[in-house]
């Protein structure tokens, strides 16, 4: 059921822009039988959203509708949401409607403008939206509707007389305009797909047997107590932000809805983030009610060794179809392509050989035992290696054309790679499922980044967009990540700005670890410093610390050295973000400069530091870098920078099993929940 959750998550994405949170939560109150609301202004594809959700549902037989949806306004009338009168039930004094097609026979219903509804609507309404019963006449009949999405531009502030009905919304989601950096998707959006695993009644049945089943274990209830203790002391001057009971109830079986979806017996601290979208009554308050929940869960939390699925998972592959010794198919080249006995790749036409599918994507170990001289290839003959498998460069140099200025690989998929240098090429266009270590680069070292795990790598930048994965000990000489910065967690990497910063219309925002940090992403003990210059001199750039934008997610314990602007056109505003909303922003840094000045708000711009404090000692014992096995102090500079690697640089981890590191629990489980 897993699969096939994260199939629809993935076809509703496929089409919808900058809407990947808001997806998962309307999905998971479709699966939990529970009602969502839509908040925001017109034309953010609510109603859109809400018809996909239908259509991964389906019918219940050829009689039953799926999908009914409405906009209503104050004039709206009973019949138009529940159907028009009977006239033969009314011949004989019965008071019936003709519902066949309506709301009360919907499996899942949009009600736009839903707080415009009548009175006559509303009670109605409220039954349906709670117990699923319908009052036709004298008669209570049971409707089949699994969920129903409302949307709103307002929040229905001082009018009790809807409190009751926006209590029945247990999942509430902001909705907003698409992220300026998001707007080029656009151009290269395609019609859905139709969808070939639908949700049907029977599965959300089974995953509603299930969770009865799941269990709360005692920290855990504890920790979801404490939330409520402390949401109700947060607010008990507000009373817009009370908590009902049935609240209470409610939640308590989404958590279990969202630990059976995970595969899981028992609800876990992710499951509890959750009520991020449930403990909040109005937009203004959510960055608080996500502050509350996590000062919470951090109190539960303690480091653990994490075996990640996904790479569990990658490894599974890589080695059922790694060959044995007896398997000899690689046409010429020295090794079978097991662990012990590698196929070497001694120069260019052994690598150009791996753009054959039965060489390079066969899940074999290579390693590189020379350097490669690859700058006379030309545009029309560069490499297309979609690969799947194991690659140790060896130390060894791959040199490419610095006018091309080309990727090795198209795709890295389900691999482990590690020890290229790269000289004026790029490692590879698309990274999924897939470990990189110790790689260099000159240029680029990435485009995209997709559950992949990252680290001790350097570049001109790591990559243009990162999404569910993890960056550690990586080192850029320009911006970390140039765009988005999405579900992922950037730890202990250094931003060193030495090389100009190529900006356009689509990128004049810029930050030294990234544009946006999005989607319950990390950065934590990330250091930036160096010269900013802007290359284009036709478009100004905003450079900002750590990044531009951040949105549900944390900056923690980071610091940013000096920056020196080089070119008039550009902005330096804030030292830590520009912008930011629902997101956890602590403990930041930054170096006081005689030639630039900062108001004191320690979100956007850090805590002031003097020079004369800027020391190893300060980063040390008061913000806990460690300097025994991953930072060391540049007297020259001034400032830490990442230890050289060696096999036993990274705390904790193996070498030989890049799918184990230390972290902590909490991180673990917010990774691993398909609704987070």
């Amino acid at each position: 059921m897993k699969a096939k959750l994260l199939e629809i998550q993935n076809h509703l994405n496929a089409s919808l822009i900058g809407r990947d949170n808001i997806i998962k939560s309307a999905l998971l109150a479709l699966v939990a039988k529970e009602n969502s609301l839509l908040i925001g202004p017109p034309g953010t594809a609510k109603s859109l959203l809400a018809r996909r959700i239908s259509q991964t549902l389906q019918p219940l037989s050829e009689n039953e509708h799926t999908y009914f949806e409405y906009l209503l306004t104050k004039f709206s009338t009973p019949e138009e949401i529940f159907g028009p009168l009977s006239i033969s039930e009314l011949k004989q004094d019965r008071f019936l409607r003709n519902t066949q097609g309506y709301l009360p026979t919907a499996q899942v219903a949009f009600l736009d403008e839903i707080f415009k509804a009548s009175s006559s609507i509303l009670n109605a309404l409220l039954t349906i939206l709670n117990e699923r019963k319908y009052h036709n006449g004298t008669t209570s009949t049971d409707v089949p509707l699994i969920s129903l999405i409302g949307a709103s531009n307002e929040l229905p502030t001082g009018q009790s007389e809807l409190s009751a009905l926006y209590d029945r919304f247990l999942i509430r989601c902001f909705v907003d305009y698409v992220e300026a950096n998001q707007l080029y998707q656009f151009f290269d959006i395609t019609p859905p797909s139709y969808l070939l695993n639908h949700l049907s009644k029977d599965d959300i049945d089974q995953i509603h047997q299930k969770a009865a089943n799941v269990v709360f274990p005692k920290e855990v209830q504890e920790a979801v107590y404490k939330i409520w203790a402390d949401h109700n002391e947060a607010f008990k001057e507000n009373s817009d932000e009370t908590l009902s009971d049935r609240r209470f109830v409610k939640v308590i079986n989404l958590m279990k809805i969202s630990a059976a979806t995970n595969d899981r017996n028992n609800v876990d601290f992710s499951d509890v983030f959750l009520l991020k979208d449930c403990l909040w009554n109005h937009p203004d308050n959510k960055t608080k009610v996500i502050d509350i929940i996590k000062t919470v869960l951090k109190q539960f939390d303690k480091p653990v060794a994490i075996a990640s699925n996904d790479m569990a998972d990658f490894n599974n592959q890589v080695t059922s179809s790694t060959p044995t010794k007896s398997q000899n198919k690689t046409y010429g080249l020295l090794g079978s392509g097991t662990e012990d006995d590698p196929i070497l790749i001694e120069n260019l036409r052994h690598l150009k050989r791996l753009e054959r599918p039965e060489i390079g994507r066969q899940g074999y170990y290579f390693k590189q035992t020379a350097d490669i001289d690859c700058s006379a290839i030309g545009a029309d003959s560069w490499f297309g290696i979609d690969f799947i498998g194991h690659y140790d460069g060896n130390h060894k140099k791959i040199i490419g054309n610095s006018k091309r200025g080309y990727y090795l690989f198209r795709t890295i998929t389900n691999s482990e790679i590690k020890n290229i240098n790269l000289d004026n090429s790029g490692l590879s266009s698309v990274v999924k499922n897939s470990t990189c270590v110790q790689c260099q680069a000159v240029l680029n070292l990435f485009n995209t980044v997709d559950n992949g795990q990252i680290s001790h790598c350097q570049g001109k930048i790591i990559a243009n967009h990162v999404k569910n994965s993890a960056l550690s000990y990586c080192k850029s000489r320009s911006v970390l990540v140039r765009f988005d910065v999405d579900s992922s967690h950037i730890t202990d990497c250094q931003a060193l700005l030495e090389l100009p910063i190529y900006n356009d219309h689509n990128f004049t925002e810029a930050g030294g670890i990234a544009q946006t940090v999005i989607n319950n992403s990390t950065v934590e003990r990330c250091f930036v410093s160096g010269k900013v210059i802007n290359y284009n001199s036709n478009n100004r750039l905003y450079f900002q610390g750590v990044a531009h934008t951040v949105e549900n997610s944390e900056l923690c314990n980071n610091t940013v050295g000096s920056i020196h602007i080089k070119t008039d056109n550009t902005s330096f505003d804030f030292r830590i973000c520009a912008e930011f909303s629902y997101s956890w922003i602590d403990n930041n840094i930054a170096i006081s400069s005689p030639n630039q000045s900062f108001d004191n708000d320690l979100i956007l711009n850090g805590k002031t530091i003097a020079p004369v404090l800027f020391t190893q000692d300060y980063f040390e014992h008061d913000l806990g870098w460690d300097f025994t096995t991953i930072w060391q102090w540049n007297d020259k500079r001034n400032e830490p920078e990442l230890r050289p690697y060696t096999p036993t640089t990274e705390p904790q981890s193996s070498s030989q099993n890049p799918s184990v590191n230390t972290g902590s629990l909490l991180a673990q489980q917010l990774q691993a929940n398909i609704w987070l």
